[in-house]
């Protein structure tokens, strides 16, 4: 598996009370790309509950 940050430079990392506000406060989607046996991009739009 190979894992791609789509922002680098974008953002830092967080104290774990700042990612559990975030988490908690916040919608957002996330988008996770794969690739099927023709090498063709698969896009998964998911949500999240925290």
């Amino acid at each position: 598996m190979k894992v791609l940050n789509a922002s680098p430079r974008f953002g830092k990392p967080m104290k774990e009370r700042q990612l559990e506000d975030f988490l908690d406060k916040n919608i957002s989607q996330i988008h996770i790309g794969t690739l099927n046996y023709k090498k063709d991009p698969n896009i998964h739009p998911i949500w999240y509950h925290y």
